[in-house]
């Protein structure tokens, strides 16, 4: 009697559990390598000015309009007009570019496109003609502002802007000076990483710093005076740059420093290899290098092997600048909870994909141990009834 009982209280809280309904998981994967490349006036049979977009699955094989294209690599033209450092947006579906324009390239504008090139928005515009330079771009995680650097002439610091399609306001830390380089945004949001350039600060100064928006709680990350072009891992926790005619990778904290290319006496030669940044997944460093133009590699984050994804096949041009990798973010699946109308054999916990369906609870047992229960019952009170007379 006793283990019966017990049986249906086990049993009553499996048949009133609520089902479980499993939320979408954002998986981060690659997509296409963005990177502006072409003439400025079209030539036939000569690529045009853009922005082109590029899958690339091995070594270069094939050539087609003056690219030489990876196994298996189809490229496309995304945006058609002056372009430089294209980045793609953390949702993957919008590209933002600097474009410099008029006769003298004194303009400048900060534009935003859709995945496909069309419905441009300009978030940042510039004509006073005075401005040194301007780094590349860095999006906020909600993939509706960016975050610009500009460096103004006359005074060679270098601004920051956060720039949306309502305007752009200037939010630099204080304390910034000439000597603060390449700012990228974490991918959180909350942190800047930059260089501080060489000769212009102190050798205790040299190197990757990485610190809030404000500029404070600075920490530094790398010594050395020749850290370069940083970027982020899409998780936060890795950073590759480029020191000495090389592409390394760090921990934020400083630990786990490694060389990633060998540039100097490696099988392949390298030319100043710039602008390294992760694949989504975190598994590859793509960069270029300036070889008789510039080409575009990719090489495991763990280290190993180069591999040359696109070689543009024409001397009398620049090549190829800056890639960024595509974000593809995909869900599973939501499982949906039983309708009102299911049956009480139908109700359980509904499984997640990655866990085995549980088996239905059959209502026999709590039937019959529902039923022998209020027999006991009874026959308690009967014999204390019995006990009394």
């Amino acid at each position: 009697m006793k283990s019966l009982l017990a049986s249906a209280v086990l049993v009553l809280p499996l048949l009133a559990q609520a089902p479980q309904v499993t939320r979408a998981i954002p998986v981060a994967e690659s997509g296409e390598v963005a990177f502006p490349s072409g003439y400025p006036r079209y030539v036939q049979g000569y690529r045009p000015e853009g922005i082109y977009g590029m899958t690339a699955y091995g070594s270069a094989g094939p050539i087609y309009n003056g690219f030489a294209l990876g196994v298996g690599t189809r490229v496309r033209l995304i945006y058609r007009g002056p372009a430089q450092f294209p980045r793609w947006s953390p949702d993957g579906r919008k590209l933002a570019f600097i474009s410099r324009l008029g006769a003298d390239e004194k303009q400048l504008e900060v534009s935003i496109v859709d995945a496909n090139g069309r419905n441009k928005r300009v978030v940042f515009r510039y004509a006073g003609g005075q401005f040194a330079g301007l780094g590349a771009l860095s999006w906020f995680p909600d993939s509706s502002r960016l975050l610009v650097p500009f460096r103004f002439e006359k005074t060679q610091v270098l601004h920051l802007f956060v720039a949306d399609v309502h305007g752009a306001s200037d939010v630099t830390p204080p304390g910034w000076g000439p000597h603060f380089g390449s700012p990228r945004l974490s991918p959180d949001g909350t942190r800047l990483l930059y260089n501080r350039e060489y000769p212009a600060v102190a050798p205790s100064q040299w190197g990757l710093w990485i610190s809030d928006l404000r500029g404070s709680n600075a920490v530094r990350v790398t010594q050395s005076a020749h850290d370069q072009y940083p970027d982020w891992s899409y998780d936060g926790k890795r950073i590759v740059f480029t020191r000495d005619s090389d592409v390394w990778v760090v921990n934020t904290d400083g630990s786990a420093l490694r060389k990633l290319t060998n540039s100097c006496c490696g099988a392949i030669e390298l030319d100043r290899p710039s602008f390294p940044t992760v694949s989504p997944d975190g598994k590859r460093v793509v960069f270029i290098d300036y070889f008789y133009g510039s080409r575009i590699w990719s090489v495991p984050i763990s280290g190993g092997k180069l591999t040359l994804l696109l070689d543009p096949k024409d001397p009398e041009e620049d090549g190829v600048g800056p890639p960024s990798i595509q974000p593809l973010v995909m869900s599973l699946p939501t499982i949906k909870p039983p309708t009102p109308a299911a049956t009480t054999s139908q109700i359980r916990a509904a499984p997640t994909p990655m866990e085995p369906r549980r088996k239905p609870v059959p209502l026999f047992p709590l039937v019959a141990a529902t039923g022998f229960a209020t027999i006991a019952v009874l026959l308690v009170r009967l014999l204390a009834r019995s006990r009394r007379g």
